[in-house]
């Protein structure tokens, strides 16, 4: 991919994505000093009790190494609508505990203040974790997410001029001055936000979580001959917004005959895979191809609602089922991505991504296979003057950042549903 001419698309759908536009915008080397300048006493006298076995050390010799390395420091730059000022937030982390303080600037990010010193050490975000602004209640101004690879959550909303927490689970638990949060929504397998209900508010969504542990040999004791498997040992849950907080809405069992009680996971992907950054500031008239895969579980494309799927509110055209000739049977799947069968071969195709209709494939984040479709899958069309704006404006953020990339891959929310009403999520 060559700079400033292309990047990467792909689709990935969590079903409802509130997008929120944080409007201010630092560097990570105002970030680094900020975070410099802004250390809070806590952290400073925690590395000194501990000294030599804090992952915080690294994050005070050099944060803008850390912040490059999406580490132990983090930070995001946001605002809130009909307020001038500028707001950062910083976090550190050290090892599962996030400690995070609120700074406002009130003349464009040229001096920050202090308003908000969280005193608290989040629980539960090991190996690192991130902060992104997303609306989840649909009111118009971004919520605070502190999560960790999708599967610990924590969600903050702006309230008083304050940061308010308003995920549950979050009894402070006193220890001398300060203590922790511990949030509920943990899992082993990827939290998302969706609108189960259809009232424009984020419902979140806990899968069940799966503990390693040896299996039970005949006669009753751990076999640790066989290694380790996945034990299911919470429901699947679902959260929803009460104009407070979140609470414990739903609950359904795991079970092995419905592994998805409430989405249905599939795979997505764009023709042409590949799109010159200069061609998405005029999109034209002209449509995008979608290919979806089979989904996962026991379900096929038979079971697709294929009026569903949109974009937003653009819906996307259904035009045709493809029989895959080059692989028409699941049973040639030799991997699972997303819960879906998918055949893992290895990277064959040089240069640009742009997949042929008859075998769509994406290349692996591994950088050494690539994942083909098998069975039957679906085609759909929809405007590229729907989803360009989208991706021009995410890959221009993207590469303002990082400048020396080439290419850049991009997730783009597409919504449907399955015929019996469950959700279907587009990955």
């Amino acid at each position: 991919m060559r700079k400033k001419n292309a990047f990467i698309s792909t689709i990935f759908c969590l079903l409802l994505l509130f997008t929120f536009n944080p409007c201010a915008q630092i560097t990570d080397e105002k970030a680094a000093s900020l975070a410099n300048q802004f250390l809070p006493p806590a952290i400073f006298n925690y590395i000194q009790f501990s000294k030599g076995n804090s992952w915080l050390e690294s994050a005070i010799a050099n944060p803008l190494l850390e912040i490059q390395l999406k580490q132990a420091l983090q930070y995001l730059a946001f605002k809130i609508p009909n307020d001038s000022s500028q707001y950062v937030l910083l976090g550190w982390s050290n090892y599962d505990q996030v400690y995070w303080r609120l700074l406002k600037s009130p003349d464009n990010g040229v001096t920050f203040t202090m308003v908000q010193d969280s005193e608290i050490w989040y629980d539960a975000f090991p190996y690192g974790f991130s902060l992104r602004a997303q609306d989840l209640t649909n009111d118009g101004i971004p919520e605070i997410l502190i999560e960790h690879a999708q599967e610990r959550l924590t969600v903050l909303t702006w309230r008083n001029e304050k940061l308010v927490c308003i995920t549950p689970g979050t009894e402070k638990i006193i220890n001398d001055k300060y203590g922790f949060f511990a949030t509920d929504l943990w899992t082993s397998d990827g939290i998302s936000l969706i609108d189960y209900d259809g009232d424009n508010v984020a419902e979140i969504l806990v899968p069940t979580y799966f503990a390693l542990k040896w299996p039970i040999g005949p006669d009753g004791k751990e076999d640790s001959s066989s290694g380790k498997i996945g034990v299911p040992e919470t429901p699947n849950r679902l959260y929803k917004f009460n104009g407070n907080n979140y609470f414990l809405w739903k609950e359904f069992p795991w079970s092995n005959d419905d592994p998805f009680p409430l989405i249905v996971p599939s795979i997505g992907i764009f023709h042409p895979g590949t799109i010159p950054l200069s061609e998405l500031s005029s999109p034209g008239n002209g449509e995008l191809r979608l290919f979806v895969s089979h989904p996962g579980a026991r379900n096929t494309v038979e079971d697709i609602e294929t009026s569903s799927l949109k974009f937003k509110d653009i819906a996307a055209s259904f035009k045709k089922q493809w029989k895959n000739n080059k692989q028409p049977d699941t049973t040639s799947a030799n991997w699972e991505w997303m819960a879906c069968p998918v055949r893992c071969t290895e990277l064959k195709n040089q240069g640009e991504w742009n997949p042929s209709p008859e075998d769509p494939y994406f290349p692996s984040p591994d950088e050494r296979t690539e994942l083909h479709f098998v069975g039957p899958y679906l085609e759909f069309r929809i405007p590229k003057s729907a989803v360009f704006p989208y991706l021009y404006k995410t890959a221009s953020t993207a590469f303002n950042k990082e400048p020396d990339r080439t290419e850049y891959f991009i997730s783009v929310p597409i919504s449907g549903k399955m015929k019996n009403g469950k959700l279907l999520s587009v990955s």
